[in-house]
């Protein structure tokens, strides 16, 4: 019986991968890594296992990893590079010492522009544990979220990819990628996980179809969105248009699309 730690697991990635785990492996002994504090009622209700741990406290660490052949390490939510880096390398620690033969890591596309991310790839093609590094593609919920909330208060959608094409992925294909990974891991590869195209035009009439009234895409400056801004200068570069092959054929199916993940209220 393989025994497989999810951390972040009560984030929405984490408790995803958790549930699709409990499907892919039923019979499996399934913990969850939860900071203290946190709310697990719902992860003790489903029969998943809590183990309270941190990600700045490597005793802890230690101390969930003990007796675990499979780690899904979620990356820390952090945007300091240096900290994220350090807290990723603390779960490294912790797996290598409890011998955990195998390791799946939730990176990002672009990963070589970010330190943090960088530098936990880095460990673990230098370290002793097997690894699969998935560069997960940005979360489509989000963008679908703030479309929706825009178009239902103005009419308006505003982006600044000036008719670029967009490539995210649901966070449901990303955690279910995740749990797949770690069930029938391939020990040494590193995938780029993106979601199928779309553009801001296509999800205003998407938005207005459903709304039963006219809603508009229009083009702004980046400054103007706020913490959207630099992805979507992102996307203008082409810098996240990686395709969605190889999430497709980890989960099974073709990805879900924007227009699914606004049909599934889920964004």
């Amino acid at each position: 019986m393989t025994s497989y730690l999810v951390t972040g697991a009560t984030g929405t990635l984490g408790h995803l991968a958790t549930q699709a785990l409990q499907t892919l492996d039923p019979h499996a002994d399934l913990v969850a890594l939860a900071r203290p504090g946190a709310d697990t009622d719902a992860l003790v209700a489903s029969g998943v296992l809590v183990r309270r741990g941190d990600y700045d406290d490597p005793a802890s660490l230690r101390a969930a990893c003990d007796g675990i052949d499979r780690v899904l390490l979620v990356s820390s939510p952090v945007l300091d590079s240096a900290t994220r880096s350090r807290q990723h390398l603390a779960v490294l620690d912790a797996v290598a010492a409890a011998g955990t033969r195998h390791l799946v890591y939730t990176s990002a596309l672009g990963s070589e522009h970010d330190p943090g991310h960088h530098r936990t790839e880095r460990a673990l093609t230098e370290g002793p544990t097997s690894y699969t590094i998935l560069r997960n593609g940005l979360y489509t919920e989000p963008f679908v979220a703030r479309a929706r909330w825009e178009a239902t208060t103005t009419g308006v959608v505003r982006s600044a990819t000036y008719g670029h094409p967009v490539r995210t992925a649901s966070v449901r294909d990303l955690a279910m990628a995740a749990a797949r990974a770690l069930a029938n891991p391939v020990p040494g590869t590193t995938l780029d996980l993106n979601g199928p195209g779309w553009t801001y035009d296509a999800l205003a009439r998407e938005l207005a179809d459903r709304l039963g009234r006219p809603v508009h895409h229009e083009s702004v400056d980046e400054a103007g969105l706020g913490p959207f801004g630099p992805v979507h200068a992102l996307f203008r570069a082409g810098l996240l248009a990686q395709p969605p092959d190889e999430l497709s054929r980890l989960i099974g199916r073709p990805p879900l699309t924007v227009v699914d993940v606004l049909a599934a209220g889920s964004g």
